[in-house]
């Protein structure tokens, strides 16, 4: 993250509790899930998968509504997420 936003690695030491690694798998009570890379908005965007739902957060949104942007990735914004659906239907 300290690479893509400039932000000091100092910064960062306590700013989250777990990050997720691409793949991996966690339990919300009795529910499996996973954590997948799913660039989209910005580079480093995540997915989760529970069951044949993946939860994209804001990965996906009409761009006629407004956004918070992050230059949309050299807009590739969709296609690498579209490309990250079809690869793991």
């Amino acid at each position: 993250m300290s690479t893509i936003y400039g932000i000091p690695e100092t910064e960062l030491v306590d700013a989250f509790d777990h990050t997720f690694a691409d793949d991996e798998t966690f339990s919300i009570g009795s529910i499996q899930a996973r954590a997948i890379h799913f660039p989209g908005h910005t580079p480093d965007h995540i997915g989760y998968v529970i069951g044949c739902n993946i939860f994209t957060g804001d990965s996906f949104f009409n761009l006629d509504v407004g956004s918070a942007r992050c230059d949309f990735y050299d807009r590739r914004d969709t296609s690498d997420a579209e490309q990250t659906c079809q690869a793991r239907d």
